[in-house]
């Protein structure tokens, strides 16, 4: 039995698989940027001044889509909530930063 495959509906869902996978963030650059976020199964923590604060979301970040590299305690929006930026590092190539985000409330 022969048919046919459209690719239409196949080029939809994809468009919408790849869109699901970034989401803009504000206010690592001058411009928002897309960035894959994760969000950590186990929540870590990190204390300033006293403070605890639970780091849970991972955003994968293109080198080239800011202009240095993040810093520690600035905010940032991540698909319109507020985030800390907690700790960074840059991947072995250059490419990318691997920025984890805390949550704004004090745990």
């Amino acid at each position: 039995m022969g048919g046919r495959l459209d690719t239409n509906i196949f080029g939809t869902d994809l468009n919408e698989l790849i869109s699901d996978l970034y989401t803009v963030v504000t206010g690592l650059a001058t411009n928002s940027v897309s960035a894959s976020v994760t969000d950590l199964s186990f929540s870590s923590e990190l204390e300033v001044a006293g403070e605890v604060y639970n780091i849970t979301q991972t955003l994968i970040v293109p080198a080239t889509a800011i202009s240095a590299p993040p810093t520690i305690g600035s905010l940032c929006t991540v698909g319109n909530i507020e985030r800390m930026v907690a700790r960074w590092s840059i991947s072995a190539d250059g490419v990318s930063y691997n920025i984890d985000v805390a949550e704004i409330t004090t745990g």
